[in-house]
């Protein structure tokens, strides 16, 4: 998960924190982006999840994270095209889910 915020550190302390899942391995990107290495096993519900320059004190400000169902593409229309045309793509599939 890619997190934007101000003041990240190029640390080995700086973690991740999300509720039912604890503490997680953080990558800094540069000082306003770190990626999260969010378990594949979370259940489909919203979490919290916040970021620490040093292991200990987490930012104030959480963010929320929301882990959808699995969805399952059968096909894709159309299977070609033109790269001097943008095409109408449309997906056949289940379990698809609107998250606007």
């Amino acid at each position: 998960v890619k997190v934007f915020g101000n003041n990240f550190s190029h640390r080995s302390e700086l973690t991740c924190f999300i509720a039912d899942a604890g503490m997680l391995k953080a990558t800094f990107i540069r000082e306003t982006e770190v990626h999260c290495l969010v378990p594949k096993d979370l259940k489909p519900e919203s979490y919290n999840i916040s970021v620490s320059n040093n292991g200990v004190d987490f930012s104030n400000h959480s963010l929320e994270l929301k882990v959808l169902d699995p969805f399952l593409v059968h096909s894709i229309s159309p299977t070609k095209g033109s790269i001097d045309v943008t095409p109408n793509i449309v997906l056949n599939g289940a379990k698809f889910q609107d998250v606007a």
